[in-house]
Formats: structure tokens, sequence, C-alpha cells
């Protein structure tokens, strides 16, 4: 939510507002450089503009607010901003300011000085979480840097919450629209706010979700938060694997597969009609075609033009509008790119994406009880159930089940056989890379599947106690399992 944007706008309308000497100072001083300032992250200059201004002034009092929200600040960003009144631009800071508040009230922060990285936990019990999160973020902001020419003022800040509900309490994000979209991050206020990774059974991929947010930051810092929200997404997406190696699950399906679909099903929308968040979108299957949409367009004008990114961003901060930078960068009007780039999609082919056979019932609950017989460690009942289970090759939570019976009987050369391989699957699963590695022989794959089982889900048992990581970790997830 922005308070009278642009900057300009603001002084404008603050001159009805004002005293004669508030208005100079709105026009000409304080108020447009602070909010400047925070916007662009620059909080030391927006101290110097604010720490010692009158805040009985509502217009500087507002941004003072917002500095302490934006750094995390929250009792005292409740404090200033409680007086104000009753606008709209007031309202929506100030429950931003409430909702962090009482979501970290208990909360343990931990911070990295040298690494420049300052993370919250709302619940203790992730603070195992803490090396691996300051691995990506140092990795993350290498990457933008080259990309897109990025700086960082310090530190970067990570939130870690437990619920979709404390996720919307710190970000301003509608409850309802995360739940629909499934949406597990949001970059806002100058940090990442991120579901632990204990939220879902099994985890997410929560360090590519990371550094995709982490995108979003850099973005907002480079141009004030000018660029528009679609495009930030689609640059969000390009980058979110770039901070790693390739891995067997990047681009399958690929963003033009899923777009090219989506666009033949009719569930596509027009790129600059996105509307606000591609979080608030009706439901996940039209989010998913407008993540690929909007990546897939990112990906065309990189090839259309090498290095527009950082040049894209940099006349967005200098005030041009996208279709003027766009236009003033490639020398093609946004309405012709577009048009090209949907040809290019219409004229390709997709690869194969037969939808998955679904199992019988009866072959789900044999599947059932066999990870119930897993878990109490009967192996050779749960292969017998298996065995009874016709599933798709490529389903990786038959394969990991397969692959832990014939482990706990002690078989695994046969293990690792039924297990597979990764380009074998239809899509990255923790507890399969989990099996994997526990079954390989010592050497680079087994090393690799454990950061991929712990890159998924860092609280699978096996994986986090097995995988050489932290003995906190370990006892986090013994002490929180995943009852299957």
């Amino acid at each position: 939510m922005r308070f009278l944007r642009p900057v300009l706008v603001a002084a404008t309308l603050a001159l009805a507002l004002f005293s004669r000497d508030t208005r100079a100072q709105i026009l000409f001083g304080t108020a447009a450089r602070a909010e400047n300032a925070i916007e662009r992250f620059e909080f030391a200059a927006a101290h110097r503009e604010l720490d010692n201004a009158n805040l009985d002034d509502p217009e500087l009092r507002f941004f003072a607010g917002k500095l302490a929200v934006y750094e995390s600040e929250c009792d005292r960003a409740i404090e200033l901003l409680s007086s104000l009144g009753d606008s709209s631009e007031v309202r929506s800071v100030l429950a931003i300011a409430k909702g962090c508040a009482r979501v970290m009230a208990s909360s343990i922060t931990e911070t990295d000085e040298a690494a420049g990285v300052w993370i919250r936990f709302q619940d203790e019990h992730d603070r195992p979480l803490k090396g691996m999160i300051v691995e990506t973020v140092l990795r993350a902001r290498e990457v933008l840097t080259h990309d897109l020419e990025a700086t960082w003022p310090r530190p970067t800040r990570v939130l870690v919450v437990r619920d979709q509900l404390s996720l919307a309490a710190v970000t301003g994000l509608p409850y309802e629209s995360a739940q629909k979209t499934g949406t597990v991050a949001v970059a806002k206020w100058a940090r990442v706010a991120m579901l632990s990774p204990r939220a879902n059974v099994h985890g997410f991929v929560w360090r590519d979700t990371l550094a995709h947010e982490l995108t979003h930051l850099a973005i907002s810092r480079s141009t004030a938060d000018q660029a528009p929200l679609w495009l930030q997404e689609g640059i969000a997406k390009t980058e979110e694997t770039r901070w790693r190696e390739k891995g067997p699950f990047d681009d399958r399906p690929s963003s033009d597969d899923i777009a090219r679909d989506g666009i033949r099903k009719k569930m596509d929308l027009p790129l600059d009609h996105l509307g606000p968040s591609l979080a608030m979108l009706p439901n996940a299957d039209i989010a998913r075609v407008a993540y690929a949409e909007v990546t897939s367009f990112v990906q065309f004008l990189e090839r259309e033009k090498p290095g527009i990114l950082p040049k894209l961003l940099a006349a967005l901060s200098d005030g041009k509008g996208f279709p003027e930078a766009l236009a003033e960068i490639t020398g093609r009007p946004f309405a012709e790119l577009d048009k090209k780039w949907r040809a290019e999609l219409a004229a390709g082919k997709s690869a194969a994406t037969t939808a998955p056979t679904p199992p019988k019932a009866d072959g789900r609950e044999k599947a059932r009880l066999a990870e119930l017989l897993i878990a109490r460690g009967h192996g050779q009942a749960a292969l017998t159930e298996l065995e009874k289970v016709q599933f798709p090759k490529d389903e990786p939570w038959i394969r990991s089940l397969h692959g832990e019976a014939l482990h706990l009987v002690g078989k695994d050369v046969e293990a690792a056989e039924r297990v597979g391989e990764p380009d074998g699957l239809r899509g990255p699963y923790a507890p399969w890379w989990s099996i994997r590695a526990r079954v390989l022989p010592t050497g680079p794959l087994r090393d690799g599947a454990f950061v991929e089982a712990l890159s998924n889900d860092p609280y699978d048992g096996p994986a986090a106690c097995e995988g050489g990581g932290d003995p906190a970790l370990c006892a986090a997830a013994k002490q929180f399992p995943v009852l299957p």
C-alpha cells in the first residue's frame, strides 16, 4: 500500500491540509526525502530526515511509523501511528504493525553480523534453519547483484512464521487469498516473510522460495517499488533457482508449456491485467498459469535483448512507465513484443504433459497401510502390501515407500533400484530424496540427495539426522516428527 504516491502528488495534496511552514517542508524537504529513502530501503538516510523532525506533524509522523514497520519495530510503529487519523493509508500500515506485534510477540531473533542477515523466528524450534537461511541469502544476493545489478543495504530481514494466518497478519495479504493460491511467502515491508517448512507435510521448496522473495526485495529497492507486479513476478520466477546448481526438476514442465496449455484452455489473462498480486488470483490453477505466463515473457525478453533486466529496472527507477521504458530499450512497443511472444508460444510444441492416472481407491488404501507399517518398522509386511499396489511409475510417493520398506529389511541395492532416478519422477518429493540418499553408496550423489531432501523438508527426520547436518536440526525433527 502506498501513501499518496508519487511524492509530488503527496506534496500537492498536502498543501490543503497543513500550515504554510509544514507545506514548505513537505514540498521541499523532509517528507519527500524520507519517503524516497524508505521506499529504497535506505533507512539510515530516512532516520537522518525523521529522527529530529517535528512528529507533531501528521505527515512526518506517518512516515516515522512506516519506517518503524519497515525496520520491524512493530511496537514503536503502533505508538506512532495510533494517534493519527483514520485514512486508508494509516489503517493499512497500522494493521501491519499490529499484526507484526501480535504474531512476533514471543519471537526469537538471530543475526549474522558478518553476513548482514537478520532472522526472526515466530517458533523457537525453527532456529536450526538459521545456517541454511543465511547461506541461501548470501548466494541469492550475489546472483541478483550480477543479474539485476542489485545493491543490498544491510541487514537482509527474514521472518519465519508458523502458518498462513500469521503470514497474512505480518504482510497484509488476505488470508483467503493465501489459502486459495497456496501462498507460502511474501516480500513486503523490506523483508521476506515465509512459512516454516514444517507448516506443510513434507515441506516445500523453501530455499528457492526464499530466493524468489529476495528478488522482489531487490526489484523494490532498485525501482522504489515502481515495477509492475506482474513483471516482478516474472523476474522472480526466472531468478529463483539461479542461486544454486541446476536441479533435475527445474523447468519441468517449462513455463512455456504451462503458459501455452493455459492459453489454449483460455485460462490466461493479459500480462498487464493480472491485478495487484498473483497471490490474490481466484485459485491455484489460474495462479499457476499466470506465473508461467509472466516467467515465459521475461525469458522471451532476455532472449530478444540480452542484459535487458537491469536496464529496464534502471529506467523504471528514473520514473519512466513500463511501456515507455520497454520501448526505449528494445525499440519496439509492448503490444508488438507481446504479440510476438504469443506467436512463438503458439508455434511451439509442448512436452508431453499427460495427467497422471489416478490410483484406485483400494490401491491408495494399501499404500497407506504400507506407510503405517513402515513407520512401525515392519518392512516385510509393507512390501507385501505394496506388491498389490498399481501406481504410475512416475509417482514419487510409491517409489519412496518401496525404498523405505526394502531399506528396513536390509536390501539397499534393491531399494536404490526401486527408488530410481529423478528424471523418472513427475516432481520433487522430500521423502523420495531422503530415502534415495540413505540407500546410495557414499559419494556426491548421496550428498546431493541429502541437500535436496533438506531443501524440500529440513525436518525430514532421517535426512536431518543422517545427512551430517546440524545436530539441533536433528533434535527439532525428532521433537516434531511428521506422523504418517
